[in-house]
């Protein structure tokens, strides 16, 4: 599965509204796809290739621009059927953000599932409707 703008969107939009802090979604190229912060769209995201060149589990960073494009907090892969396809990362400091890693990792895998889903039934049901 490819990680989509339009899916990126969604999962920025379901999540900012449960946490206070800035979200971004990064592809596996490392650019923010997606985020709070607008400005950053298109940009790239250091901490997010970090973890993708080297399958990290986690990356907290401590300071604005520890890695280029980057800003502080925490950034975790997006896992689909064991293969990463993305980053989401939270800005702020780490004692804040830190405790909403596993959180929102997990919630934006079960929102990817959801998706899936969703667009396997549909592609299922077009193609049920041809043969009827």
């Amino acid at each position: 599965m490819i990680l989509s703008k339009n899916v990126a969107d969604q999962i920025v939009k379901e999540l900012s509204q449960i946490v206070e802090q800035h979200i971004n979604v990064m592809d596996i190229q490392g650019v923010i796809i997606s985020s709070t912060d607008s400005n950053r769209i298109g940009t790239i995201h250091g901490g997010a290739l970090k973890i993708i060149e080297e399958n990290l589990p986690e990356l907290v960073i401590e300071s604005n621009d520890q890695f280029p494009g980057s800003k502080n907090g925490i950034n975790l892969p997006i896992a689909f059927q064991g293969a990463i396809i993305g980053v989401i990362g939270m800005t702020g400091i780490k004692d804040e953000v830190y405790k909403y890693g596993q959180i929102i990792k997990k919630m934006t895998e079960i929102l990817l599932l959801d998706s899936f889903v969703r667009e396997q039934h549909l592609i299922e049901q077009k193609a049920k409707d041809r043969f009827l």
